[in-house]
């Protein structure tokens, strides 16, 4: 399995974890919080305040899993913009979207940083996101290296495709069968 898709599905694990725990917790603080506000008994105010903050520490667990599975949904979107349009300038992507650019490059910043898309950047000089394979890369400097004093050589040139068994975006060398990152299916480039 591909790191990305790895990171994906961990991704997936915790963002649910984070949302059930945390809206447990939040319910279970909230309430006692609320139920010792009510009672003449319960004495402490500090207790009470101490509640409170459990309570709220639940919600910004749940708002932490919101905001993974958001990132994670627009990674889908991205992925299939980007299957759509190989090229990765983030103006695409974000009119694509309808997301403005700055909200799409930050987005990606934070997507390349935990993995999502792996062995990527942003290339700022030209606004785009750029996906590169290690294999690729050393697919490339092999040939590069075979092929050096042969005027005729050129540069493969990558190309994003869909695998038909998952689903998932690739990027491979044009021409090559390779194998998709997400679930070793073959593909042709």
């Amino acid at each position: 399995m591909d790191k990305s898709k790895r990171t994906i599905v961990v991704s997936q694990i915790i963002e649910i974890i984070e949302i059930t725990l945390g809206a447990v917790w939040a319910f279970l603080f909230i309430s006692v919080a609320l139920v010792s506000m009510t009672d003449d008994v319960v004495d402490g105010a500090g207790i009470i305040i101490f509640m409170w903050m459990l309570g709220f520490l639940g919600v910004w667990l749940v708002f932490m899993g919101i905001r993974r599975r958001r990132m994670r949904l627009e990674f889908k979107k991205y992925a299939a913009q980007l299957l759509d349009d190989p090229t990765g300038l983030i103006e695409n992507i974000a009119s694509a979207a309808g997301t403005p650019q700055n909200v799409v490059k930050k987005n990606l910043e934070f997507m390349i940083k935990k993995g999502f898309f792996t062995n990527a950047y942003i290339d700022k000089q030209n606004n785009r996101l750029v996906l590169a394979s290690l294999s690729q890369k050393n697919q490339a400097n092999l040939m590069r290296r075979e092929n050096i004093n042969n005027p005729a050589f050129e540069k493969p040139s990558l190309v994003t495709c869909k695998c038909p068994n998952c689903g998932g975006v690739n990027v491979i060398t044009q021409g090559i069968v390779s194998e998709c990152d997400f679930c070793g299916s073959p593909i042709q480039g």
